[in-house]
């Protein structure tokens, strides 16, 4: 995971290895305020979620994920993430702010479709097709923190659906 300009991340890259097997435990440490809040832990889920849903999952709107705090206008915003399914390599590039955009390269080769970046929605249903599940599954399994609505207080239709989509029934 590689970002810049990204929510409380300034006009520096940022890189996080997570290649390393075995769990990986975030911990936070404000240099401003000496406390753990405010230290980027979410942020780096945000950008994770961001690169393959083109969304995060506290609702904020995508211009409000770009630090404009170095060059208002002509400040860009780049996430960029690695990931392997199989034997295919993926690496998904967003990016908004002085240009806007997205780009999907498999195995070292674009592999963007021309219309993706005409508004097209067909490209996040590719994403979630080639990871295997969709942002509401994400936000229930992967992130499960507090801005995810419990399972048990969606309703039966959507717990249905989820319980669907991660056993592979209908």
């Amino acid at each position: 995971l590689k970002f810049i300009n990204f929510m409380s991340f300034g006009n520096v890259w940022t890189e996080v290895d997570l290649t390393v097997p075995g769990t990986t435990l975030l911990i936070g440490e404000n240099l401003d305020g000496g406390a753990s809040s405010g230290a980027g832990k979410s942020t780096l889920i945000n950008a994770i979620s961001f690169a393959l849903y083109d969304k995060i999952p506290s609702g904020v709107s995508k211009d409000k994920l770009i630090n404009r705090t170095n060059e208002k206008k002509a400040t860009k915003m780049e996430v960029i993430l690695d990931f392997s399914v199989g034997n295919d390599e993926y690496t998904i590039k967003r990016f908004r702010g002085s240009s806007t955009g997205v780009q999907l390269f498999q195995n070292g080769k674009d592999v963007t479709p021309a219309s993706v970046n005409r508004g097209e929605d067909s490209f996040n249903a590719r994403i979630e097709e080639i990871i295997g599940f969709s942002f509401n599954l994400f936000s229930q399994i992967i992130l499960f923190n507090g801005n995810s609505r419990p399972f048990l207080d969606l309703s039966v239709g959507a717990q249905r659906e989820l319980i669907e989509e991660l056993f592979r029934i209908t």
